[in-house]
């Protein structure tokens, strides 16, 4: 028999989370909103912790859509995953001042990864 491990890192994952919509009331009623969804299914995903206790990892929503938020480009190295939500608008229609603020943070995370190489 193999003897069952933690594969969780030794210093706790931060993941930024970009809420690019708002779930349908009925999703919200059964389920809570994106941030309450998300950290439900990454939670559940982990496959050994301690039940009664904290997320095994830190999930930082920011609401791109509503109140422009964004994690500062000093802010970028404290994670290690960026996620974002889905959306019932088009990532392509420039038009909508949150689609622009994201690509652009998307062009930067990218760029930075590359010259971190």
């Amino acid at each position: 028999m193999f003897a069952q491990t933690s594969i969780m890192p030794s210093t706790t994952p931060a993941i930024a989370l970009l809420l690019c919509d708002t779930p349908l009331p009925a999703v919200v009623a059964e389920h809570g909103d994106y941030t309450t969804i998300f950290n439900a299914l990454l939670t559940v995903t982990v496959p050994i912790r301690n039940p009664e206790g904290p997320a095994p990892f830190r999930l930082d929503s920011f609401d791109v859509v509503n109140k422009m938020e964004y994690p500062s480009d000093d802010d970028l190295d404290q994670y290690d995953a960026i996620m974002m939500t889905g959306s019932g608008a088009s990532a392509a229609c420039l038009v909508l001042c949150w689609t622009a603020s994201y690509m652009s943070l998307s062009c930067i995370c990218l760029c930075q990864r590359r010259m971190d190489k």
